[in-house]
C-alpha cells in the first residue's frame, strides 16, 4: 500500500468527521500496489449517514481536505450513502481495495 500511515489516520479522520465514525473506508486502484508508482488516490467509502449540509458539499469539502494530505494528487473520491443501489464500481473497490 503506497500511502503512509500518518497520511492513513489523517485520511480517515477526515472521511469519518464528514461521513460518520463507523463509515467503511477503502483504498483501491494503483495506490494498492507497492511496485507502481505515481497515481491518484482512489477511495471508497460507504457512509453511515447523509451529512446534513447535504451530500455534495461534504463530498467537496472531504476531496479538497484530502487532497492537501497528498500533496496536491488528484484524489477520486466515491461514496455511497445509505439508500444507495450498490454499483458495479462499488463491489470493485471492495474486493480489488484494502479497508482502512
Amino acid at each position: 500500500m503506497r500511502i503512509a500511515e500518518p497520511q492513513c489516520r489523517r485520511l480517515t479522520a477526515i472521511l469519518r468527521q464528514r461521513f460518520g465514525q463507523n463509515a467503511r473506508i477503502w483504498l483501491f486502484g494503483s495506490r494498492v500496489d507497492d511496485h507502481r508508482r505515481g497515481g491518484d488516490v482512489d477511495i471508497y467509502v460507504e457512509a453511515e449517514q447523509v451529512p446534513a449540509g447535504g451530500w455534495v458539499k461534504a463530498k467537496l469539502e472531504a476531496g479538497t481536505a484530502l487532497e492537501s494530505i497528498f500533496d496536491g494528487a488528484t484524489v477520486d473520491l466515491l461514496v455511497r450513502f445509505p439508500g444507495d443501489l450498490e454499483q458495479p464500481m462499488h463491489r470493485i473497490a471492495k474486493q480489488t481495495g484494502v479497508p482502512l
